[in-house]
């Protein structure tokens, strides 16, 4: 997960009920969520790596809100990082990924018995042989693959 940072100039004075907060991954036919912040900047938890797109709005109360004001961000992919694997079984495993720019899954072999493998990916994708990782799950082991998230985020 990562934070959805909205900044924005707060109405004064303040609105009774807060802000109205409207939003969903841009471009999408993904429904809206509305959430209710109180003050500015409001961060609101989601996947991240992705653009948004959404609404802000006042809420005075008594049903009596603010015009709508738009707005887009784009959430940095902040759960990326370089994994190690190895491969103490008896034959060769597939590992299925998503590299930290939401490209389209890729995969890669780890080789049994052979040379550990390092790999920058996002750590809310990974799929080893059938088994799917718990997203954000930072070390592990499937099907004899050994994998472990390392210390350096150093990828992007």
């Amino acid at each position: 997960m990562a934070t959805l940072r909205i900044t924005f100039t707060p109405a004064s004075p303040a609105p009774s009920n807060g802000y109205l907060v409207t939003y969903r991954r841009a471009g999408t036919a993904d429904p809206y969520t509305t959430v209710t912040v109180g003050s500015s900047p409001a961060d609101i938890s989601v996947t991240d790596g992705w653009p948004y797109e959404g609404t802000i709005r006042s809420d005075c109360g008594g049903g009596i809100f603010s015009p709508t004001v738009a707005f887009n961000a784009t959430v940095p992919a902040d759960s990326c990082y370089i994994y190690e694997f190895s491969n103490a079984g008896l034959s060769d495993a597939t590992v299925y990924y998503k590299e930290c720019n939401m490209a389209p899954v890729l995969s890669f072999v780890v080789t049994a018995g052979g040379p550990q493998v390092y790999q920058c990916m996002r750590s809310d994708y990974v799929i080893i042989n059938s088994t799917q990782v718990a997203p954000g799950t930072p070390s592990g082991t499937i099907d004899n693959v050994t994998w472990a998230r390392t210390t350096d985020p150093g990828c992007v």
